[in-house]
């Protein structure tokens, strides 16, 4: 469970993110649960866009990767969401960044 610390850290280190996963027309398919958990396990955070062509509310989209990814969702803003999840590989560059944004 991230604190309210924590999740304010990762925001604003989301805000310098490229989206990492598109979620279309489709909503919320086996390859959109592959890529965000790719992502999640090489990254520990991911952007998600929401594309206008989305039928599915985007709370529901949120429920439902946080159901099949045991994410945590750090902030769900306009048609974006920022979800998190710790991994168990090493550190590397970008998942030491996000560490220290925990940290701070």
């Amino acid at each position: 469970m991230l604190s309210k610390k924590q999740r304010i850290n990762l925001r604003s280190f989301a805000m310098t993110m490229q989206d990492g996963v598109l979620v279309g027309k489709d909503g919320v398919t086996e390859n959109v649960i592959a890529q965000v958990n790719d992502n999640l396990n090489a990254h520990d955070i991911v952007k998600i866009k929401i594309l206008n062509n989305c039928d599915i509310d985007i709370k529901d989209v949120a429920e439902s990767l946080v159901y099949q990814t045991k994410c945590e969702i750090v902030t769900v803003i306009g048609s974006k969401i920022v979800a998190y999840r710790k991994s168990d590989r090493p550190t590397n560059s970008k998942n030491e960044k996000v560490r220290e944004a925990l940290n701070k």
